[in-house]
């Protein structure tokens, strides 16, 4: 099993890669924030925004494939799933 630290760094070498992002790397960065990602993992600024960017273009992936499926509720569908986490540094 492996620990919180070992997930981030996983997520964080997925980003640099530019590779797609599941649902527990996209989670762990989320929690994480670009403030975490410079204290804990040790990235500057400008790696860390990086990273998020790509969190949040792996985020908007997502919300685009499950917005075409039709047996999902209409209200569900275009509610944006990074728009409650603005405030640790996704653009809007």
């Amino acid at each position: 099993m492996s620990t919180n630290n070992e997930k981030l760094m996983i997520a964080i070498g997925k980003s640099f890669a530019n590779a797609r992002l599941d649902e527990n790397d996209i989670s762990v960065l989320k929690e994480k924030g670009i403030l975490g990602l410079v204290n804990e993992a040790g990235l500057n600024e400008n790696q860390a925004r990086q990273v998020m960017l790509w969190c949040q273009n792996e985020c908007q992936r997502q919300w685009g494939y499950e917005s075409f499926n039709i047996n999902k509720d209409m209200t569900q569908q275009h509610k944006s799933p990074y728009s409650e986490y603005s405030y640790r540094g996704y653009r809007t």
